[in-house]
């Protein structure tokens, strides 16, 4: 949720704890109902950007919000075994599984999209979204994921050693 729309923050308070609550209990009903681990790496921190209104336009308001859930490590029965909340920061866990399936613990429902039941909120901002992004990353993202990439790649690459004829050493 916004943490930087000062009027309609109190309104949506609720249904960020609600968010925070479902994407911190996914790992745990995923594994109840697979019957088998799940293991969940969490991105954490800050996030912002724009909230488009309609796709194909920019027109929108500058978000600022934080990434929620939790990386966890989870046995087949949904037992939590290692747990790091996003607002912990970045870090790891570490926990011994069994590898293997046993029966689930809730039976799947494969007529649902969503295991849980969304609120309407949650709904509506689901249908919003997904046209509204999928437009602007048509517009932008791949060219600037692949920019992303080509700025990482140089940052990272080791240096070319030559030698004093000023061919490539050979490693």
């Amino acid at each position: 949720m916004p943490e930087n729309w000062p009027l309609v923050e109190p309104m949506l308070r609720g249904i960020g704890q609600y968010n925070r609550y479902m994407s911190e209990q996914a790992p745990v009903e995923f594994a109840r109902r697979l019957g088998a681990p799940v293991l969940q790496a969490s991105h954490c921190g800050p996030l912002s950007g724009k909230f488009l209104l309609a796709p194909g336009s920019d027109f929108g308001f500058e978000m600022a919000s934080r990434f929620v859930g939790a990386t966890q490590i989870v046995d087949a029965h949904g037992q939590v075994l290692a747990s790091r909340n996003t607002l912990d920061g970045p870090g790891i866990v570490m926990a011994e599984i069994t590898p293997g399936r046993v029966e689930p613990v809730i039976a799947p429902e494969h007529r649902r999209y969503w295991i849980p039941h969304l609120p309407l909120f949650h709904k509506a901002y689901w249908h919003h979204h997904n046209p509204v992004n999928a437009s602007a990353y048509k517009r932008y993202g791949r060219a600037r994921g692949l920019a992303a990439a080509r700025r990482n790649a140089a940052l990272n690459a080791e240096p070319v050693q030559r030698d004093a004829t000023g061919d490539q050493d050979a490693a």
